[in-house]
């Protein structure tokens, strides 16, 4: 009994023990399938996000194509938004599904970039309507114009009828008109060969004629020829003379393009002050600036940026050179309207500051009769009076420079030709100089009018510089209106010349 309940404890411990290792097994196997089922529960769900991803996509996709093509997909304005909407949808997935979402949204630019293409090169409409249309519209837009063509062509084509019309009207008009001036020419060869028989009598009788006449010209050729070679001389003087003018023309016109240049976008200075009791003013510029007595200016308003000429306000005459940078002028013409007011500007289109006239001196000069040469003294004046000594001789007849058009004046002293200071260098190179003048157009004065228009003129008594009284000094106003010329006198710029 024993042995028998000992193996039924054995079978059912063994049957236990199979069990055990049944449920083992079984649970084993029962956890292995949910991990399984678990991974693919993830992979379906990533499979779902990815399918609703590209859900997306594509419908985006599909919006994009339904409103390029014209449908109720939407406004053309939304395309751009639409696509710009598709990397948002392409970050819900993860992994390389995210670049099947990128291809989607890659073959949308793709469209887009030939719908705008085809948009811009097929549509015949304005910038703005071009930037709505979409196929549909465009085929209607297309539509329209081969209507519009079609349209035209017929209207050429009525025209071209009509024309055909008019064109043959024409030409039987034409053959008309042909027929009548075919009968016209046939008169008027009729009359021709009429007219060519009176022509051949008359040639007869002007043969004739022509030879009575060709005796009576055959005498007159003689004196013809007699007459021709006088004509030639006369021709060719005259133009010799041409020559000579037209070269003094052009020197001529270098000087006045040299002297008298208009300059009417600076002024040359201002008014400073203003002595109204007695019809003066001051002004900026002075003996430093070649400024000399009885030059006169125009005087512009200060608030005129333009000056051009004749539209100034008033006029001043230069009375006096107070120092280097100051001179007083009296007002000759003025608009009580519109007086003078300091800081008005003055301009005068003959003078520029610090301008030098070229001047060449020829002879012997002796200002105070002394018998001495005051070359050296003479030139000193003319630079302290603005001018510029530039050609001129020594006592051994030497000449410093040419007398050429760019000369404005050639100053005459004493010809050295008689008594102890003869000196026929000298005498020689005047002349030379006088020729170059008159080559160049340049006017040739004398020494009385240089100082003149310098404003000094002689007294009865004369003393040496350096303490020694001086023949010649500054003429006032006065002494100028005293002169009974009828006129102010005139700087070295403002000769009778100009």
């Amino acid at each position: 009994m024993a042995s028998r309940e000992n193996q039924r404890y054995l079978i059912a411990i063994i049957v236990l023990s199979l069990f055990l290792i049944a449920f083992f097994i079984t649970s084993l196997l029962g956890w292995s399938k949910v991990y399984e089922y678990a991974d693919i529960a993830e992979s379906s769900k990533a499979k779902l996000k990815l399918a609703q991803s590209l859900q997306e996509a594509y419908a985006a996709k599909s919006s994009v194509l339904e409103t390029m093509i014209g449908g109720s997909g939407g406004s053309v304005n939304e395309i751009q938004t639409t696509i710009d909407s598709l990397p948002g949808i392409a970050r819900k997935v993860d992994g390389s599904d995210k670049s099947k979402i990128d291809a989607v949204s890659e073959s949308i630019k793709a469209v887009k970039a030939l719908y705008d293409q085809d948009m811009k090169s097929n549509s015949s409409a304005g910038a703005d309507e071009t930037a709505n249309l979409t196929y549909k519209g465009l085929i209607a837009n297309l539509s329209s114009v081969m209507a519009k063509l079609h349209n035209d062509v017929n209207v050429q084509s009525d025209f071209n009828a009509a024309l055909r019309l008019q064109t043959d009207a024409k030409l039987e008009q034409i053959k008309s008109d042909r027929a009548a001036i075919q009968d016209r020419l046939s008169k008027a060869e009729k009359k021709l060969e009429a007219t060519q028989n009176a022509k051949l009598e008359t040639e007869r009788a002007l043969k004739n004629k022509m030879q009575a006449q060709t005796e009576t010209m055959t005498k007159s050729q003689a004196t013809f020829e007699r007459q021709r070679q006088i004509a030639a001389q006369e021709k060719s003087t005259l133009v010799s003379e041409k020559k000579e003018v037209v070269r003094q023309v052009g020197i001529l016109k270098l000087k006045v393009d040299e002297y008298e240049r208009e300059v009417f976008n600076i002024p040359d200075g201002k008014i400073v002050k203003i002595a109204e009791g007695l019809d003066t003013v001051v002004l900026n510029i002075g003996r430093a600036d070649g400024l000399r007595v009885n030059r006169t200016f125009a005087v512009y308003d200060q608030s005129v940026s333009n000056f051009e000429k004749g539209r100034n306000k008033a006029s001043i005459e230069i009375t006096r050179l107070v120092d280097d940078k100051t001179a007083e002028a009296r007002i000759t013409q003025e608009n009580p309207l519109n007086p003078i007011l300091p800081n008005d500007y003055v301009l005068s289109p003959t003078w520029d500051p610090g301008y030098s006239t070229p001047i060449a001196l020829a002879g012997a000069f002796d200002l105070d009769n002394d018998g001495f040469s005051d070359f050296d003294k003479l030139k000193q004046m003319i630079r302290l009076n603005g001018g510029d000594p530039r050609v001129f001789h020594d006592e051994q007849g030497n000449i410093t420079g040419t007398v050429d058009p760019s000369i404005r004046y050639l100053v005459l002293g004493t010809a050295p030709v008689e008594g102890p200071e003869a000196n026929p260098e000298v005498v020689e190179a005047m002349k030379i100089m006088e020729e170059q003048a008159r080559l160049s157009t340049v006017q040739v004065i004398d020494l009385r009018k240089l100082l003149n228009w310098m404003g000094v003129h002689g007294r009865a008594k004369v003393e040496k510089l350096g303490g020694i009284k001086e023949e010649f000094q500054l003429r006032q106003p006065s002494d100028a209106a005293s002169e009974g010329s009828g006129s102010s006198t005139r700087s070295l710029e403002g000769s009778s010349s100009r």
